[in-house]
């Protein structure tokens, strides 16, 4: 060894607390840090999408920290961190051991990522217009054996979506992406598993052996989402729905951030 123990062990440092301006992730937001970000978040909605209901955090002033989550929540947050801070919201196959140890029993996180079964939605026709739109990006005969998880989409205001949400989600250039798997079929609902594979999804599937829960369904457009039992959720109808045991993560990437 080029080094000995004791100086490797001398790089080393000890500290109480980090600096304000440096803020370890995977984290919620929180502190002065997330005030801060839900200062712009809030300033968004009142104004580049006139006050729209589905966007849903909130600033808890007693436990300094956002709470709630919607769908569009993580989109429009990845756009204000990764502009100034080169930081993102999680897409599935960013989930990490230490982001799943920050929720587990305690919160739910929606990823940044939406699973496409079809056009028409059984569970809530307000996600028809999102599907439809999103539909124009993929091979739709592919669908019915393959349903599709898409990823890389940013948000915009879209007012003319009177039956739906009010939101848009385009694809962004050089990041959209579609997968598509045959997981995402209603056949694997409620199966087990422990382990994910490079998409985020499960990848050891079975009807009993796992500690985990994997909930799909048949048609339409759902959000995906952890929840405080670690259960990985493509399932769920409504979009903008929300609730104070969500939360916001921040992952970092890109030249602001240092490992």
């Amino acid at each position: 060894m080029s080094e000995t123990i004791q100086e490797q062990l001398g790089k080393y440092q000890l500290v109480t607390q980090l600096p304000e301006e440096q803020v370890q992730v995977p984290t919620f937001l929180k502190g002065g840090f997330g005030r801060l970000v839900y200062t712009l978040y809030d300033e968004q909605r009142r104004t580049t999408f006139e006050g729209n209901s589905a966007l849903k955090l909130q600033w808890d002033e007693a436990n300094q920290v956002v709470t709630g989550s919607s769908f569009f929540d993580p989109f429009l947050v990845n756009q204000i961190v990764g502009g100034i801070l080169g930081g993102k919201t999680p897409q599935p196959q960013d989930i990490t051991p230490e982001i799943l140890q920050m929720i587990e029993g305690a919160h739910y996180v929606d990823l940044k990522a939406g699973a496409l079964r079809s056009t028409k939605d059984s569970w809530n026709s307000r996600n028809n217009g999102l599907a439809q739109r999103l539909s124009e990006h993929v091979d739709l005969a592919r669908l019915e054996r393959e349903p599709a998880l898409i990823t890389g989409l940013q948000l915009q205001p879209f007012p003319e979506d009177t039956g739906g949400y009010g939101l848009d989600l385009m694809p962004k250039e050089g990041e959209f992406n579609v997968h598509y798997d045959d997981r995402l079929l209603e056949k694997w609902n409620q199966y087990k598993f422990t382990q994910t594979d490079e998409f985020g999804l499960p990848s050891d599937l079975d009807k009993t052996k796992g500690t985990r829960t994997w909930y799909t369904r048949k048609d339409g457009f759902s959000r995906l989402g952890l929840d405080g039992g670690l259960d990985l959720d493509s399932d769920r109808d409504n979009l903008g729905s929300s609730d104070s045991d969500g939360r916001v993560v921040i992952c970092a990437e890109g030249a602001n951030a240092k490992k």
